[in-house]
């Protein structure tokens, strides 16, 4: 009993000083309080699977800090591919995210924090845990195995209505997908009749233009015929109008008379 209640202890104080490492960390290099556990409660439940890992498997060494060093780059790094890999699969999203940093592995973990994190082993066993396994031992009795029972308890709950609340987040998400995919597909239908009905008459505005062009061309030479034909025939009659009438106006074909008349001025010159 009393060794279950130091693996639990020593689980639930190094999440909590995990969750304040990575808020002071997040603080220095972002400039913003946020809270940076998995859950709701101040509490990173990684680094206290960290910590009892090295805790069991370290402790023997902890007088070599090479060793230490060593082996808190392993195991943390074990620790936080596992996590990453885990949390992934089961949730389908990317808590930390290393892709961007060099000799990564999968974005998981990468050398810069690796190498970060044998420091931090070595600090936490050399500096922090001393600290801790001698309040730990002070509490440990009914007052410190309630508290660890309660803190416990609360551990648990957290961590089923964030379980819970991940996983209705991804149904949501899954729902938001698929209403996102359903409007998609009646966006790229509409798209696609627009496009067609677009280019369909784009087409037949072209060819309209096309005919209107060809047929407003044939109505031109027509009418140049015509005219050609009314000052043939027309020529002497229109001509002593004309000198009898200068400012002679048509009210509703003033601009074919113009014409006209232009055309029986550039007559004359040529035969001039």
């Amino acid at each position: 009993m009393t060794e279950l209640y130091y693996l639990v202890a020593y689980f639930l104080l190094y999440s909590f000083l995990g969750w304040v490492l990575e808020v002071v960390y997040h603080v220095l290099s972002v400039g913003k309080v946020i809270n940076r556990g998995f859950l709701n409660g101040p509490v990173c439940p990684i680094y206290g699977f960290g910590m009892l890992s090295v805790l069991l498997i370290l402790e023997p060494f902890s007088d070599n800090p090479l060793l230490l060093f060593i082996g808190g780059i392993f195991f943390a790094s074990l620790i936080e591919l596992i996590g990453g890999f885990v949390l992934y699969k089961l949730f389908h999203m990317r808590w930390w995210d290393y892709s961007q940093e060099p000799f990564n592995l999968g974005g998981y973990i990468c050398l810069k924090y690796s190498i970060a994190w044998g420091f931090c082993i070595v600090f936490a066993m050399k500096v922090v845990h001393p600290f801790v396994e001698l309040n730990v031992k002070v509490l440990d009795g009914v007052f410190g195995h309630a508290v660890v029972v309660i803190l416990w308890i609360i551990f648990f709950v957290d961590s089923v209505i964030t379980v819970l609340t991940v996983l209705n987040l991804n149904k949501d998400l899954q729902e938001m997908n698929k209403i996102a995919g359903k409007m998609r597909k009646v966006s790229d239908h509409m798209t696609e009749k627009i496009g067609e009905h677009t280019i369909e008459a784009d087409t037949r505005i072209q060819e309209q233009r096309v005919q209107a062009t060809l047929a407003k061309a044939e109505i031109r030479d027509r009418i140049e015929e015509l005219k050609k034909k009314q000052t043939k025939n027309r020529f002497f009659g229109f001509n002593r109008l004309h000198k009898a009438f200068p400012q002679l106006k048509h009210t509703l074909y003033n601009e074919e008379m113009y014409s006209l008349i232009q055309r029986l001025k550039e007559k004359k010159e040529n035969n001039a």
